[in-house]
């Protein structure tokens, strides 16, 4: 009778009526309740019922029985990866592949998917500690993606959309849990989300029901007082401010960032409350940081908008505060705001006219002392040199080595010099700042390598942007290439003989004018190619 019953549980199970798979398999247990691939078959079935405790309990039992069963084994660490138990899951997973190496190709697939869990787990908590709650949540739902069954990515995902004021997707995933919406865990994030709400007394009386339950509760006491004790710290930390004390301001506002009731729209205005006081005391990249802190905590919160568009004006990246400013008329289209934008404009403009200024040179510098200030600036803020650097610290840089590349431009051209001395930017006739686009390449060559003449005409870059952004990485490439294998296919490589730099800096040259990069990107290069040159041989100048 138990075989039969098998047997039709197994035609159930191909046609994919795994219920009824299930029943079969039920009745065959009763019958025989030491066959362990009943057991094991069961498991299957509800592994794809995604009932994945019960499937981990006939897994075990099925090993009770015959310790052997290999197949069990496979089965029950799915179910351990699929429930969250990933240190249990590799744990069995090594286990079977070093007793048998058979099922190294079998369960290759099973075990990536395990890696990409560990990291991604991994990475949401680390978000999740430094704040970010908006990555900890992208990580956890591909977790729960892969994992649909472990309940713990779903409370995770959970408390990310209570944390970011979003009530409809909180309660959305908590609904998915078989648990009773009573619970501990349940109401704590609950709690969560009520303090998102602006709800804090509806979050401690739950917090104190929680506790009257259970006064170990470590997450609900910390979270209680964190809750009661939040608005006092706040008002010394405000008061610090109005006195002026903004270093000291800044470490209560820091302190507060780490209460568990700290959720994204508290964060957004502590973030910006700490951007304030380091703009008061003129540190300008601390402000502009904690500003894109508070906007990735709520990219609702117009606020730090504001005082990161201010913050990029005072720091003189006034491209960057344009940005702003017109996201932020973008929201609200008024007047006031509208005015803002036009005088960021104006500042913009204004910051590019004195070229002089750009290079650091006198308006009565000769040409051998713009291209050596120029080249100067440019190894010192080229992008390359700030790869490691924040976000901020890169744009920063990225926009000074734009800038000073346009001022080259005109002033290294005789007669957009003149014009521009005649009459600043109008003078050039709306020449764009970026006219370093019609250089001729050979030019860009005699620039950085032949003491700076530029004469004009002849073939000149592509200036179309439409490719721009993958000929500059493969500028960079095939440049170290040529400069590599040069070197390794001529052992007699002089790095002082001007035939064998020449030699490089000619293919450098070809390489560029293959791909037909853009005049910036040329210069980009050449700055690179530069840096690597100083390093390989005294000075470029005694050629």
């Amino acid at each position: 009778m138990a075989e039969i019953a098998k047997i039709r549980g197994n035609k159930y199970y191909s046609e994919k009526k795994y219920s009824r798979a299930l029943s079969c398999y039920t009745a065959a247990i009763d019958k025989d309740p030491e066959n362990f691939t009943l057991y094991s078959n069961r498991a299957a079935a509800y592994i794809m019922m995604e009932k994945f405790e019960e499937a981990l309990s006939d897994c075990q039992k099925a090993i009770s029985i015959d310790e052997t069963y290999t197949k069990a084994r496979v089965r029950g660490a799915k179910c351990l990866m699929m429930l969250g138990r990933l240190t249990e899951a590799k744990q069995v997973y090594d286990e079977i592949i070093s007793k048998n190496s058979q099922f190294s190709a079998e369960l290759n697939s099973e075990m990536n998917v395990l890696e990409l869990l560990i990291t991604t787990y991994k990475e949401g908590v680390e978000h999740m500690k430094n704040r970010r709650v908006h990555k900890a949540l992208s990580s956890f739902l591909l977790c729960n993606e892969k994992a649909p069954g472990c309940k713990d990515y779903i409370l995770l995902i959970s408390e990310c959309y209570a944390r970011s004021n979003n009530e409809t997707k909180c309660m959305h995933w908590l609904s998915k849990l078989k648990v009773s919406n009573n619970s501990d865990d349940v109401s704590y994030i609950k709690c969560l989300l009520y303090i998102s709400l602006n709800k804090q007394n509806q979050a401690k009386s739950i917090l104190s029901d929680i506790l009257s339950k259970n006064p170990q509760n470590e997450k609900a006491k910390t979270l209680y007082n964190h809750l009661v004790n939040y608005q006092s710290v706040k008002d010394e930390a405000s008061k610090l401010f109005s006195n002026k004390l903004y270093e000291k301001a800044i470490i209560i506002y820091k302190k507060l960032l780490d209460y568990q009731s700290s959720t994204c729209n508290i964060l957004a205005t502590l973030y910006t409350n700490i951007a304030t006081c380091y703009s008061k005391l003129n540190k300008n990249d601390d402000s502009i940081k904690y500003c894109t802190y508070s906007i990735e905590a709520d990219n609702s919160y117009t606020k730090a908008l504001f005082r990161r568009a201010k913050s990029y004006q005072d720091n003189n990246q006034h491209d960057l505060a344009v940005k702003d400013y017109q996201s932020i008329l973008d929201r609200e289209k008024t007047n006031h705001n509208m005015m803002l934008l036009e005088e960021a404009r104006k500042l913009e403009s204004k910051s590019k006219t004195d070229l002089y200024k750009l290079l650091g040179v006198s308006k009565d510098a000769t040409i051998d002392e713009i291209k050596k200030s120029y080249r100067k600036k440019a190894l010192i803020h080229h992008p390359d040199r700030h790869t490691h650097k924040e976000d901020h610290i890169k744009a920063k840089e990225e926009q000074i080595f734009k800038n000073i590349n346009e001022a080259y431009s005109i002033l290294s051209d005789t007669k957009k010099r003149a014009n521009y001395d005649r009459g600043g930017m109008d003078g050039i006739n709306g020449i764009n700042l970026g006219g370093a686009g019609q250089m001729n390449p050979n030019d860009i060559f005699n620039m950085f390598f032949n003491g700076g003449a530029r004469p004009s005409g002849g073939q000149r870059f592509s200036t179309s942007r439409s490719n721009s952004n993958g000929n500059f990485s493969q500028v960079i490439a095939k440049s170290d290439f040529i400069q590599i294998s040069f070197k390794k296919q001529n052992s007699e490589y002089d790095n002082t003989s001007p035939t064998c730099r020449n030699s490089v800096k000619r293919m450098i040259l070809s390489s560029i004018l293959s791909i037909q990069a853009t005049s910036v990107e040329a210069e980009r290069t050449f700055s690179s190619v530069e840096l690597f040159l100083t390093k390989t041989r005294p000075r470029l100048s005694d050629e």
